[in-house]
């Protein structure tokens, strides 16, 4: 009954979020275990605390040794670098190539420049024509995809009190 336990208090222990922490939780419950093991294991005419003690430090070098290689998180860690930026560099590529580039644009649609008494009271719009590379999905036929290749933005003139 006491080693089992000990066994569910080396499970709880062994439970840490970084690895230094999951490695001195496995060296500890590598003492307790080794100790009470070997305490429990002497013989009778030997201290059981010194067995205790021996058995204690084995079994905590051997769970450190054996928590280097279990978990060590180096190449998981390394694989998830290395899809991050090729993520990021996918993403780059992809906002380059979906951004509008802009091919003209204009202020108002007056042939002539506004007076400057004139520029305090109206704003006088824009135009802006952009060349896209778009695919859109059409919302009455999820079966039919529509290419545009042009958008233009304008903004209408208002006037400012």
């Amino acid at each position: 009954m006491k080693a089992l336990r000990i066994c569910l208090m080396g499970l709880f222990l062994n439970s840490c979020a970084t690895h230094r922490q999951s490695q001195l939780s496995s060296m500890g419950v590598g003492a307790i275990v080794g100790g009470s093991f070997g305490s429990m294991s002497a013989p009778k005419d030997e201290s059981k605390f010194s067995h205790g003690a021996l058995w204690a430090a084995l079994l905590s070098s051997g769970f450190a040794i054996a928590s280097l290689y279990l978990f060590d998180n180096e190449k998981a860690s390394q694989d998830l670098k290395i899809e991050t930026e090729a993520l990021k560099a996918e993403l780059i590529k992809f906002k380059k190539s979906e951004a509008p580039r802009l091919l003209s644009q204009g202020s108002g649609l007056f042939s002539k420049s506004l007076p400057d008494e004139a520029r305090k009271l109206i704003s006088p719009g824009e135009w802006r024509k952009y060349s896209v590379d778009q695919w859109v999905q059409d919302s009455g036929n999820p079966n039919t995809w529509l290419h545009y290749n042009l958008m233009y933005e304008f903004i209408p003139p208002s006037l400012t009190p």
